[in-house]
Formats: structure tokens, sequence, C-alpha cells
């Protein structure tokens, strides 16, 4: 059984926090403008083409990075916190070698922003289409993450109720990206399925561990500590 480290502690938990923003950053925004690979659009399904542009729902869409940081300070056990890191990170990290070696592109253009838009709708999201570039289509992230996001609060300890409220938070933002025109509808597939899948594996596959103890020259000072 394969064996990770728990490296978030009460004491660390908001310093992990920053540092784990900061790799997510990085982790998302490089495949994103760096392509190995030209990227290719896919057809547009009739259920796609015939989902209306609705610049609202970019609040909605917008609204995942609440919930990933909420969520992270939610949890009741450091444990669901440590594997919901693992488990996050694991999927991005799938999910980046389909951008690399995979890219797929969606074609947004095709649907411009209303000029009667509300400014500070017009202005959130005209500065998203500006930073993100269409690119990481194929799963979608933001299905993905989100739903792993509530499926941690399926791990023991924590609250069936946060789970239902993340749930269906999860829900309404995997389908604002289809009236946002940000991702195709397999692209939601896609992000549901990987979603499922990191939570099988990291939350149920995954043996955890204290640092200090996959750490052999800390577990050796440790044990001459205790013989004096």
């Amino acid at each position: 059984m394969m064996t990770l480290p728990l490296f978030i502690t009460k004491d660390n938990r908001v310093s992990m926090a920053l540092l784990c923003g900061v790799a997510f950053f990085f982790g998302y925004s490089l495949p994103n403008h760096y392509h190995l690979f030209p990227p290719q659009q896919l057809p547009l399904t009739p259920l796609d083409r015939a989902i209306p542009l609705m610049p609202w729902t970019i609040l909605v869409y917008t609204s995942e990075y609440y919930l990933f940081v909420s969520a992270y300070f939610l949890f009741r056990e450091e444990l669901t916190r440590n594997k919901y890191i693992w488990s996050y990170f694991g999927v991005l990290f799938l999910g980046a070698l389909f951008f690399i070696f995979f890219p797929t592109t969606y074609p947004r253009a095709d649907w411009p922003l209303p000029t009667d838009t509300h400014p500070l709708i017009y202005r959130i999201f005209s500065s998203l289409r500006e930073a993100d570039d269409p690119s990481n289509c194929f799963p979608s992230m933001h299905v993905t993450c989100c739903y792993i996001t509530a499926y941690a609060f399926l791990h023991k300890g924590e609250s069936r109720w946060h789970f239902w409220i993340y749930f269906l938070w999860s829900t309404a933002i995997a389908m604002s990206t289809l009236p946002t025109k940000q991702h195709y509808i397999v692209d939601v597939i896609g992000g549901l399925t990987l979603s499922a899948a990191g939570y099988w594996f990291f939350f149920k596959k995954i043996r955890y561990v204290p640092l200090n103890e996959l750490i052999p020259f800390k577990r050796d000072n440790q044990a001459r500590m205790a013989d004096r």
C-alpha cells in the first residue's frame, strides 16, 4: 500500500494554506499558458450550442475560490485536511498531464459579452477571459476540485451537513461552467469522473503516517534521546 506523510498540523495549517495556494497558481497557470502542442477545439454538441451565454453565472463560477478556502478551514480533523490536500493536488497533477499532452480549447470568442452586461459582471468576466486562456478544458478542474472538496466531508468525523452544502455548491459551480462558455459538456463529465477517482484513491487506498515517521534520521535522533 502506498504511504504518504501527514504534513499539515494545527500549528502550520495557515502557512500550509498559503503555500498550497501558490502551488495551485503555478500548477494550473503554467500548463494554461505554455503548451507543448497546439490546443485542439472539440466538436460542440447540440446541447453545448443550445446553452446560452449567461454573464451573471460568472459570479457562481468564481465562487470556487471561497469554496476551497472555507472548506479547508472547516474540516474538523487534521487527517481530513491532509487527505484533502493530497487528493486536490493529485487530481490537479493528472489534469495537468491532459493540459500538457492533450490540450483542448473552447471557442468562447463566438460568445462575446453583451454590451448591456452589468458593469461589475462585465469587469469580472472580461478579467477572467484575459487572465485565463481557454485551453485548460478537459477535464474541467473547476468541476474536479469542487467535487473532491465536497467528497472530503464524507470522511469520518466530518459534518454531513457540510457535505450536502458543499455538494450543492459544487453542483452549481459545475453547471456554471456551461453558460459562462468556459467548458464543453464532456469537460464536466471528465471532471466528475476524475473527482470520483481521486476521492477513491486518496481517501480509500492510501496509508497516511506522521511526517517524522517517514524521516529516518528523525526517528534515530528520537531513539537516541529516549535512551539517555
